[in-house]
């Protein structure tokens, strides 16, 4: 019996190793903390010393993204690939036990068999990204609960501004005019989702209502000025990946009531789209934004120019002294704004940019995406809450009924997808910081304080007491979360260098696989 409990004990612990490796393949496409880190060391039991390349005031919300398995609410009783995923308390958790201490996870391929177990009663809860058509059913059972993400996922229209037609502002910004955001979201989702004004989440201290509400007589007087009219419209492409299919059709009809704009709408397969863009052959695309990390970098810079080439903006490549210098203006403010430490100032920086924005009419905001990650529960499962990173966080459900026997969960998707793998990481995790993008402040979590030195350029943790780590190795079991856990925790998402590893034969690196 006990050779039997050390190998299924020593299956969990590579299951584990397979998900963490998961996690280090898929970040490694698109990179957030790795290019700062040059070294890493532990000064003591409660330091953890990280020498950097260079420092900004992203740094620290980059970090929140990444959890440290083996000191969360939960660790791992159970793992199938792509079948189950179980979850019991951690005894030794720092805070309040989860009041469910056993939650099943199964993993479905397809939405209508997610679904269908949820009506059947085989689960509880049925969590992932479902249709607008799926969800308008569901909302019309009396039965089940939907619970929506917070207002973070930006549903956009980016315009390719280095040739014609939209190398002219004038004609972005009569495009822009021309919407009518709220008839979008209604027709779009029945209301689900939130029209957007401006391009960071609204919430978030930084957030301006730079876009105005839709204005046709504008729309006409500036298509009319720059030589377009009913007998020679406006004809351009608008291109989507076909989750935006039925958003594109919608806007087709909004900018025809100008009575001067004819619009072609191209459906492609993502790859497909994607392709296009890079390579500058699309005139428009509508597109939806799941930033990596809660910072209003991470909603501007990519688009505008880290990867304006890539998401088919083409900033970069403007062949007008207007837009030159709009993308000029936008590398020295990001560029400030990353290097601003202070919160007030570094705010007034991306509101300028999001004015500027508004602007030029390079990317125009649609509406917020509520219907990505939906949660779909039974009557009397409550405290669901969605975070935009974390995803579903199971430590926060309760019964207000009576408990059942077990709680079980629907995840749509394989539990190698990013999203899954992220999912699993931080029911078994912490941070090492959290953020809180509202007041754009960086928050106590493994760590309950920290500093930033220069020559050499140094970010020290002082690690919180009072966590602890499970081992979940055969031979291993409860011990303290010190610095060396939280490095060896760190170069397992970012593959870092680091000093003084001594073998802690524990979970992430267990001699035993």
């Amino acid at each position: 019996m006990r050779m039997k409990r050390e190998s299924v004990r020593l299956a969990v612990v590579v299951a584990l190793a397979m998900l963490l490796h998961a996690l280090v393949l898929l970040a490694s496409t698109a990179p957030l903390v790795e290019e700062y880190i040059e070294h890493a060391s532990c000064i003591s039991d409660k330091i953890l010393q990280i020498d950097l390349c260079c420092y900004d005031a992203t740094l620290l919300s980059k970090l929140s993204s990444y959890p440290i398995a083996g000191v969360g609410p939960y660790k791992l009783q159970e793992f199938r690939p792509d079948e189950l995923v179980v979850y019991e308390s951690f005894e030794g958790y720092y805070s309040d036990l989860p009041s469910i201490p056993v939650v099943h996870e199964r993993f479905f391929a397809e939405p209508m068999a997610l679904v269908a177990a949820l009506q059947a009663g085989e689960i509880h809860m049925a969590f992932g990204d479902f249709s607008f058509s799926m969800l308008q059913s569901l909302l019309n059972d009396p039965n089940l609960v939907i619970s929506f993400p917070e207002e973070f996922a930006l549903t956009q229209l980016a315009f390719n501004v280095s040739r014609p037609p939209f190398d002219s502002v004038q004609l972005r910004r009569a495009i822009a005019s021309a919407l009518n955001r709220k008839e979008l979201n209604e027709l779009s989702s029945g209301g689900m989702n939130k029209p957007r004004y401006g391009i960071v989440p609204p919430a978030w201290s930084c957030y301006v209502d730079a876009f105005g509400e839709q204005d046709l007589d504008s729309s006409i007087q500036r298509l009319m000025g720059v030589g377009y009219h009913e007998g020679n419209p406006l004809r351009f492409t608008l291109a989507c990946d076909p989750a935006h299919a039925h958003v594109a059709t919608i806007l087709k009809q909004c900018f025809a009531n100008t009575g001067m704009i004819e619009t072609e709408v191209l459906v492609l397969q993502h790859p497909e789209l994607v392709r296009l863009c890079a390579q500058g052959e699309i005139d428009a695309v509508i597109a939806t934004s799941y930033p990596a990390y809660q910072h209003p970098d991470a909603f501007l810079s990519p688009w505008l120019v880290e990867s304006t080439d890539f998401l088919g903006i083409h900033l970069n490549r403007s062949t007008n002294a207007y837009d030159e210098d709009m993308y000029n203006r936008f590398v020295a403010l990001l560029d400030e704004g990353r290097q601003e430490l202070d919160g007030e100032e570094r705010t007034g920086i991306y509101q300028e940019v999001q004015y500027l924005l508004a602007e030029s009419a390079i990317l125009v905001p649609l509406f917020s995406n509520l219907t990505r990650q939906v949660a779909v529960s039974v009557s009397g499962l409550s405290g669901i809450k969605i975070s935009p990173i974390r995803g579903l966080q199971l430590e926060e459900l309760y019964w207000t009924d009576e408990m059942p026997s077990s709680t079980r969960i629907g995840v749509l998707g394989q539990t190698s997808d990013y999203d899954s793998v992220r999912h699993i990481l931080w029911q078994l995790g912490k941070s090492l910081v959290d953020y809180d993008p509202i007041q754009a402040l960086a928050m106590p979590s493994l760590a309950e304080s920290w500093d930033v030195s220069e020559d050499p350029i140094r970010l020290s943790f002082q690690l919180s007491d009072g966590y602890s780590f499970w081992g979940g190795g055969a031979s291993c079991g409860m011990f303290a979360c010190d610095a060396t856990v939280a490095a060896y925790g760190l170069a397992r998402m970012l593959g870092l260098t680091l000093d003084d590893m001594g073998c802690l034969g524990c979970l992430l690196v267990s001699s035993q696989y």
